[in-house]
């Protein structure tokens, strides 16, 4: 009895470690059958080669206490044959080189919770026109980037980024926040959002600076908005981290302002020094505070 246990741990471990690869793809490409399980990582398919190894997997899963279901014909197996004789392309596209997505959250700071598929066509978006520099592709102009919900278990609130931003893993550039006020802390500090993906411009668009907050929104075009507090913030210090570039810096003094409003004043994230990144109201209006433009996924 205890030799089972232990090989149906075994077996469940491996089928766990390979889940964890890919949990950010709705479905897994290339292999004959797909097997669903249900635990601490949302809801999956495992890729599996031979139908009687993902029985045999399922049976540890279900040792162990995850719910699974039974192992069926792969819907991406499917998709790729037909892919190959018309053409087509799957519905559950990869992630583009470019974007900070769970990989990148795993290298950096830790386990993250599953992403959502990104649009079919985000490749003919990101290799479109930009609606705010014409002359630039979308991935010139934008940051593509996941915001989970939770990291290592433990919700992302702005609280948590603070702390995680410090200590990098990974070769990741360390920084901190040069400016968060305790009233800040208080209002937002702790709030938390459900996981979704950012496509957020790497600037303030072009004649938002010197603006009211009403005359920037008008400049939104092709359905984006402005960014919510956490979303901004988490963009541009996953792009610092990665690179070491700080976007929405000091030379211009740059800020977006955000959605949110405390104090009768939007909520400004920017004004990134070699000190950290400022947060802040947006009291004194001043010519930094332009606008960045998302759309979410």
């Amino acid at each position: 009895m205890m030799e089972d246990n232990e090989e149906a741990e075994r077996l469940f471990k491996e089928a766990l470690a390979a889940l964890k690869e890919m949990r950010h793809l709705i479905n897994t490409i290339g292999k004959p059958y797909a097997a669903k399980v249900h635990g601490k990582y949302g809801e999956f398919l495992l890729s599996i080669e031979k139908k009687e190894e993902g029985e045999k997997q399922l049976r540890a899963a279900a040792k162990l206490g995850y719910g699974s279901g039974e192992v069926k014909p792969s819907p991406s197996a499917h998709n790729a044959s037909t892919s190959q004789v018309s053409g087509s392309t799957s519905s559950a596209p990869g992630i583009p080189s470019m974007a900070f997505g769970p990989a990148e959250w795993e290298k950096y700071f830790g386990e993250v919770d599953p992403a959502p598929p990104l649009p079919a066509d985000i490749e003919e978006i990101l290799n479109s026109s930009c609606h705010y520099w014409p002359t630039k592709k979308v991935s010139e102009t934008h940051l593509l980037f996941y915001v989970p919900s939770q990291v290592d278990d433990k919700p992302l609130t702005l609280n948590s980024l603070g702390h995680l931003i410090q200590n990098p893993k990974g070769g990741g550039k360390k920084t901190k926040y040069r400016y968060y006020k305790d009233d800040l802390v208080k209002a937002y500090g702790s709030k938390v959002t459900e996981a979704h993906w950012v496509l957020m411009t790497r600037d303030v668009v072009p004649g938002s600076r010197k603006n009211t907050y009403l005359k920037q929104c008008d400049l939104s075009k092709g359905g984006d908005e402005p960014l919510h507090l956490l979303d901004a913030t988490v963009g541009i210090l996953m792009s610092h981290t990665m690179s070491g570039k700080r976007l929405f810096g000091d030379n211009p003094w740059t800020d977006t302002r955000c959605q949110e409003v405390y104090g009768g004043y939007q909520i400004c994230v920017g004004s990134f020094s070699l000190d950290g990144l400022s947060l802040h109201n947006d009291w004194s209006g001043g010519d930094g505070c332009g606008l960045a433009l998302a759309r979410k996924f």
